[in-house]
């Protein structure tokens, strides 16, 4: 081993890397959906706030673009948030959630994806 001792464990791009990784979490902005009422990552919305899944038609369509999916129209009006639930982050909802989706996803027979579901 003939290395100096006294140099720096890691590199300058090294430490930008390590910089980077621990910022990027920080710098990710959760959008919502005004149809759906969901939160994700880069939902892809258009100008009205629609998630691109919604525009597509994906989801349902027999809805107006603008009518909400969970409404008192449908009984999935979930109500107010309780004045004690303010702005939870998204580990928080997680926490306090009754129920627990876990999806399990399989390759199958080369590129073909299997899912397995269990609702908790």
């Amino acid at each position: 081993f003939t290395a100096d001792l006294n140099l720096p464990a890691l590199s300058e791009e090294d430490r930008s890397l390590v910089r980077e990784f621990y910022t990027a979490p920080n710098d990710d902005k959760m959008h919502s959906c005004i149809r759906f009422r969901e939160h994700w990552f880069d939902m892809k919305r258009n100008s009205l706030k629609i998630c691109s899944r919604c525009i597509t038609g994906s989801r349902d369509k027999e809805r107006a673009p603008n009518e909400p999916y969970f409404s008192a129209a449908n009984n999935l009006d979930f109500g107010e948030v309780p004045g004690n639930l303010p702005d939870l982050t998204m580990i928080e909802e997680m926490l306090i959630a009754r129920v627990h989706v876990h999806v399990k996803t399989l390759q199958v027979r080369g590129a073909q994806y299997k899912y397995h579901r269990h609702v908790d």
